[in-house]
């Protein structure tokens, strides 16, 4: 067992971060490669449709090649992200993100009540109330016997 001071509230936070990042960034990816792939189409139809000279039709070529290994990447990123952004999406695991935001919130408060709490005594008296007192008692008993 590691430390006993419980690290769940940052895990939980951690969690949270992690899931609406990665419903953020499926929807960026998601965004940026249908970009990409309307790039990719004006690309073919420039070499398809354009009579367009063998050096503009390099140039094209290796621009389509950049934007194909681009897609690529993106499409990855994308393809990552779909099975957890589908998990989120339906409509029983809409309100995880926000049970969860919920959940966190309960368990800083119960920390931080863990942190601020203090006892009172109800019949005893505070142990620094009770070593005054003792050593009050103490000196007298010691006073009253050099009296003797």
């Amino acid at each position: 067992m590691k430390n006993i001071k419980s690290s769940i509230p940052e895990e939980l936070a951690g969690v949270l971060k992690a899931l609406s990042g990665i419903v953020r960034e499926h929807q960026f990816y998601s965004g940026r490669l249908e970009e990409i792939e309307k790039e990719k189409l004006d690309l073919l139809h420039y070499l398809e449709l354009d009579g367009t000279a063998y050096r503009d039709r390099n140039k094209l070529a290796t621009q389509l090649r950049h934007c194909l290994l681009e897609r690529r990447r993106y499409k990855d990123e994308v393809e990552l992200r779909a099975p957890l952004a589908a998990f989120l999406a339906l409509p029983q695991n809409k309100n995880l993100l926000d049970k969860l935001g919920k959940v966190l919130g309960d368990t800083r408060k119960v920390e931080k009540h863990h942190q601020n709490r203090s006892y009172y005594p109800r019949i005893l008296p505070r142990p620094s109330m009770a070593s005054e007192d003792s050593k009050e008692a103490h000196g007298e008993n010691m006073q009253s016997s050099k009296k003797e």
